[in-house]
């Protein structure tokens, strides 16, 4: 198992940065977020239900909004994702609080998440177009792949005291502090060699909030979904990615982790980059 995961992590590794070196590119951040967010609530609706809509309508219908958020000036992403990141783990803290007995989504819950996931890709196009949009997207990328990456690898080998244990058993608060460590270290030794090939300078205290509070809502942002998953009974949100799943299982802490990066960089952006 962990060697199948590995093998699909390098992949998506190899993916994810020809997506970075190409998102310059007219259209492809748009394109791609899109693409992403059809099949994410595709999974979604496979598993939560859609009622009498067939499956594809939503996830058709999430293409072309991604598409039509990102042609909407970036105040409005703003506003909807300060409304909607609290609202989703608003949401899945009441899932949460009803797990291991809750069966199933209720309505207002499924209309939640299926606004969030296209306002929440949306927002990574947003993120791209700011002044230092590709340093800001990277960051976001690396603090939600390391965080995950380390929890996961040394959870297994030191964890001992369960984080969530009814909702995902494995993830534990070693884990956790250890993710977001590996996450503050990683992130400084990125950001201190852009700084020694005078790419960006970088506020070093404001860098380390952000990573630590960025780390803190891709882990609750795994929990979400993780907890959705188990109300609606299932163990993958899909099986596209070997040892990962779904999308959406590789996407889960990424959802929350990018609108917050625009609402924070939104805020301290010209504090934290120079040049």
């Amino acid at each position: 198992m962990l060697r199948t995961r590995t093998k699909t992590g390098l992949v998506l590794l190899g993916a994810v940065c020809l997506f970075l070196s190409c998102s310059h590119i007219p259209w492809v951040t748009e394109l791609t977020m899109a693409v992403l967010c059809a099949a994410g609530l595709w999974e979604l609706g496979r598993c939560v239900g859609t009622g009498k809509i067939p499956v594809w309508v939503p996830a058709l219908g999430g293409f072309f909004l991604v598409l039509i958020l990102s042609l909407l000036p970036v105040l409005w992403i703003l506003f909807a994702a300060g409304l909607l990141l609290p609202g989703v783990m608003l949401v899945c803290w009441g899932i949460m609080g009803d797990l291991p007995g809750r069966k199933g989504l209720r309505k207002p819950e499924q209309i939640v998440l299926y606004l969030a996931i296209p306002v929440f890709l949306s927002a990574a196009v947003h993120l791209r177009r700011q002044e230092f949009g590709l340093a800001m997207l990277t960051l976001a990328v690396l603090v939600s792949a390391v965080t995950d990456t380390f929890a996961y690898l040394l959870g297994r080998r030191i964890g001992k005291r369960k984080l969530a244990p009814a909702i995902s058993p494995k993830k534990t608060l070693e884990g956790a502090v250890s993710g977001t460590l590996a996450a503050m270290i990683f992130l400084v030794a990125v950001c201190a060699a852009a700084e020694g090939l005078s790419l960006f300078r970088v506020r070093r205290g404001l860098l380390a909030l952000y990573v630590l509070t960025a780390s803190a809502v891709g882990q609750f942002g795994d929990l979400c979904l993780s907890a959705v998953k188990r109300a609606v009974g299932v163990k993958d949100f899909g099986n596209l990615l070997p040892g990962h799943g779904g999308i959406l299982d590789r996407l889960d802490s990424h959802l929350l982790v990018i609108p917050y990066t625009l609402l924070f960089f939104g805020c301290f952006s010209d504090m934290l980059f120079g040049m």
